[in-house]
């Protein structure tokens, strides 16, 4: 079979560029400027917060070494909640740091400066002290309900996103690109030619990282950079183009047909999940006042409301000059049930007129609207 033959590759081919679930998720996230994580809305992360995770060494930013603990998920929990707090706490971390630092580069630190690492020494720990205590507090008000969730969604919450990735990497550049001052000068200079009055605080604190990697997208593209695209299109048809090799050379089967019958059910419902979402089906099956109207299920009728008049003395007897027919009103068009409203008309109409009669009939269902719009949700009548 030829690869332009193959009806997986046709439907890569097919999928419309930027309409992943990663485009959609930094799309809310750009337009809220909120990440949701383990059940909780924290602020999306931004150029700042990225950076104090850097200062922290926060294992979260990185794709290799040991897993991020409960410690560390409150770390940089407490960072995107209050990274101003957290960056002032951090003064006093860092300012120990440099004075170790200094004392180091010298030959030896003579009798004066031990008294100046004894002090840095109990400021570190002072700051130890305040910082648990902040983090602590801050784990007891929030009260996660499932950390280990919460721990893979801010991971995936704090990657760079596709922006950054659409930007082909330099030479120069082998390895992790450390977020500091020089860094992040660099990204705001760069976006002065998008937005010529972006300040410096919104860049730092407000705008999401997501949304920093398509403004500089946009700002490379202005300026004529080559390269600039998208790889997981090439990466789906590469792996595809894999599987159909080994497929025709013998080797061993890599596509579904390797699965067992219960996976493939599995999949299959997956698949019909993920369909359901993206063509947003599950929005249109919305529930109406009679329960949930399950996909593929017909709807049922709209609401229908029989006026049923009577009048003083006459039992069960209803007006016969009134046709008995059910009078369908534009309700929610959710399949209601019939309503069935008893009115009582002070006394009879003038049966030699209609006037008295049709005024009856009015009045009835302008009540019958007014117990409606009472009863049911604002703007479904």
């Amino acid at each position: 079979m030829k690869l332009s033959e193959d009806p997986e590759i046709a439907r890569i081919l097919s999928e419309p560029e930027g309409d992943t679930p990663a485009d959609h998720l930094e799309l809310l996230t750009a337009l809220t400027g909120q990440v949701s994580i383990g059940s909780r809305f924290f602020p999306a992360p931004t150029l700042g917060t990225h950076a104090l995770l850097h200062l922290i060494r926060s294992p979260f930013l990185f794709r290799t070494g040991p897993e991020p603990g409960s410690g560390d998920l409150m770390n940089a929990l407490f960072i995107l909640t209050k990274p101003k707090t957290a960056a002032g706490m951090l003064f006093r971390r860092t300012r120990c740091e440099q004075t170790f630092q200094s004392l180091l580069d010298r030959n030896g630190p003579a009798a004066a400066e031990r008294g100046v690492m004894a002090e840095a020494i109990w400021e570190e720990r002072n700051f130890h002290r305040q910082w648990r205590r902040a983090i602590r507090d801050f784990a007891e008000k929030l009260r996660l309900p499932r950390p280990d969730r919460a721990a893979a969604e801010l991971k995936s919450a704090l990657r760079p996103g596709i922006g950054f990735s659409m930007i082909p990497q330099s030479a120069h550049e082998p390895g992790p690109q450390i977020l500091n001052l020089e860094t992040i000068t660099c990204i705001a200079a760069g976006l002065t030619a998008v937005i010529p009055g972006l300040p410096i605080e919104e860049l730092y604190w407000k705008i999401p990282v997501v949304t920093t990697g398509f403004l500089m997208v946009q700002t490379a593209r202005k300026n004529g950079l080559a390269g600039i695209s998208r790889d997981e299109t090439s990466q789906k048809l590469w792996q595809r183009f894999q599987v159909l090799q080994n497929r025709s050379g013998g080797q061993p089967e890599t596509s579904e047909q390797q699965f067992s019958s219960e996976t493939l059910k599995i999949r299959e419902r997956l698949r019909k999940y993920l369909e359901r979402i993206r063509n947003a089906a599950d929005l249109r099956s919305i529930p109406d006042l009679n329960g949930v109207v399950k996909p593929g299920e017909n709807r049922r009728q709209p609401a229908a409301v029989r006026l049923d008049i009577h009048y003083p003395g006459s039992g069960t007897e209803t007006l016969n000059a009134i046709p008995q027919q059910a009078v369908t009103l534009p309700l929610s068009g959710r399949g209601e049930k019939i309503v069935t409203a008893r009115f009582t008309i002070p006394s009879p109409p003038d049966t030699s007129g209609r006037t008295g009669m049709l005024h009856a009939l009015r009045d009835s269902v302008e009540h019958i609207e007014n117990i409606l719009k009472q009863q049911l949700p604002d703007g479904i009548v």
